[in-house]
Formats: C-alpha cells, structure tokens, sequence
C-alpha cells in the first residue's frame, strides 16, 4: 500500500463520520496515530485495517458495545496504543493486537474478562477506570509484562491473592472500590512503586503495606483511618504520602524517618498539633493542612 492510500482512508473516514479524524503522518505520508473519537460509530471502520504502519488508535466516546477490529490489526500490525474509553463496551475485547502495550477501556460496562483468550504478550499498561467489575480479573495474569493496572472505581470488595503473581506490576490504582482490606500475598509485589487506595473504606492500614519497600507513591484519601502505625516509617522510599478525608486526630512520630517524603497531604482531618522533627523533615516541599484544627490557628508544634 502507498502513502496516498493512508491519505485518502484519511479522507474517507472524514466523508463518511462528518468531522475530519485526528491524523498524524510520518515524513513519506504514512498514518501513525489515529483519532476517530466522537463519530457516533458502532463498529470499527474495517479500512482501518489497511493501515499496515499504525501505531496509535483511539475510538472513544463512540455507542460501541463490542470492540472488533479489523483481522489485520490483530495479526501483523504495529499498533501499541489502543482507547476505547467512554463507549458502551460490556466486554472486554476477545482479540488485540500482538504488539499492544498500552490499552485503556475507562468508563464502559465492562463486568468481567471471562473468556478472553491469552493475547497481546507484550502488554504494560490496563486501565478499566469506571467500569462494572465486582471481582478481580484473574484472567489479567496472562498478561505477565503487566507494569501498570488500573482498577479504579469499580464494584471491588475483595483483591484476589493471585494478583501477586503479576510480579512486574509497578502502578496499582484500586481508588473509590469497596475494599477494607489486602491480601497478604501482595506483599509479592517488590516492583510495586506507586499504590492508589483512596475512597475506600479502610477503617485501619493492612499489615501488608509495610513490606511494600518499593512504595514511593501511596494514597489513602477519603477512608475511615483514625490511626496510622509507626511502621509507616518502613516504608524509607516514600516521597508521596496523602491521608486527606480521614478521621486522624495526630501523625506517627516515625514519619520523621521518611527522609525522601516531598508531598505530605493530610487536609481535611482532626490534627491539632504537628510533630516539629516532621515539620523539619529536610525532603518535605509540601504539606497541606487545610482543613484540620492546627491550620485554623498558629501552628501548634507537637512531639519531640
């Protein structure tokens, strides 16, 4: 196929969707990216499928129920980035590419992955923000170079022990989920760098947090925490740690020994007082106490 042909697929997709597609060619005219979103499509145009060097597709905000590509964008494309966010997909696709690295499926209704056979080897990165998913998908372990999944605001209220062995995994965004709690089997997880637990419902921390050596991100926002341990001071490569919306009336002393820790968020919770060895921390650029007693009057030092 020449260049002039990508081009007038350009063209056509214009003709036919009544806005012109978001393109981007390299220097012989070759289409790269791919952004038909917004076309009241309901299945993919199959002329897509000839675009042998596409690398980026998005076909968002369509009344998509399924996603079925194009043969040829299964078998021997260069396609790595798929979204397919916004649409009305109630299952996740049964077949993608074998390049694919990157694939977003954010706010669908998408409630399970049983039957999804094994697919797309190379695949990093899962988002199903939004969706319907009451369990965790076991079938994502076949997805063994899995480095970032995102989970977040789902039916979850359990996390199944098998997520450790998605050993590579170094993002995890379970944030506004049901959970109160983690399996102990996460702990498995020593690539694991950044943690998203936010609007759940943890009324205390898991043990299983401190073994997280690798944390460098970890958010509790908007949970029922009263107390956080001092073990939280294991966690020696934090450098961003936020519990705002919680019930804390004071901080762990042990946070003084966070000496990476920059973001410190703790606004909206019952803190009187702050210790001065964690006011003092060398590392720390920001913390926000808004919200909290101690920001409604001079700060009131606490602790040694």
């Amino acid at each position: 196929m020449s260049s002039n042909h990508d081009r007038e697929i350009a063209a056509m997709l214009h003709r036919q969707n009544g806005r012109a597609p978001i393109c981007s060619f390299d220097k012989d005219g070759y289409l790269l990216s791919l952004n038909i979103a917004d076309c009241n499509l309901v299945q993919i145009p199959p002329e897509i499928g000839e675009l042998q060097y596409l690398r980026k597709l998005v076909v968002s905000n369509n009344p998509l129920r399924t996603l079925q590509l194009p043969a040829a964008l299964t078998t021997h494309t260069e396609l790595f980035m798929l979204s397919a966010n916004g649409c009305k997909l109630e299952v996740f696709p049964t077949c993608l590419p074998p390049h694919l690295k990157k694939f977003s499926a954010d706010y669908n209704q998408i409630r399970s992955l049983t039957g999804i056979p094994e697919q797309s080897p190379l695949l990093e990165e899962i988002s199903l923000y939004g969706n319907r998913l009451e369990n965790f998908p076991n079938e994502l372990l076949m997805f063994k170079n899995l480095r970032e999944l995102d989970l977040g605001k789902n039916l979850l209220t359990t996390v199944s022990p098998t997520i450790q062995h998605l050993h590579a995994l170094q993002k995890l965004n379970l944030t506004a989920n049901s959970l109160d709690t983690l399996p102990t089997e996460i702990e498995a997880l020593s690539e694991l760098q950044a943690l998203y637990l936010g609007d759940n419902t943890f009324n205390q921390l898991p043990d299983v947090l401190f073994a997280l050596g690798s944390l460098q991100i970890l958010k509790l926002d908007g949970n029922r925490l009263q107390t956080i341990p001092e073990k939280i001071g294991l966690l020696g490569n934090l450098h961003t740690l936020s519990l705002a919306r919680n019930n804390l009336r004071s901080l762990p002393l042990a946070l003084q020994h966070l000496h990476h820790l920059q973001i410190l968020d703790v606004h909206n919770n019952e803190l009187d007082t702050i210790p001065a060895k964690i006011q003092l921390l060398n590392s720390l650029e920001t913390m926000n106490l808004d919200g909290n007693p101690v920001a409604r009057k001079p700060l009131q030092t606490g602790g040694a």
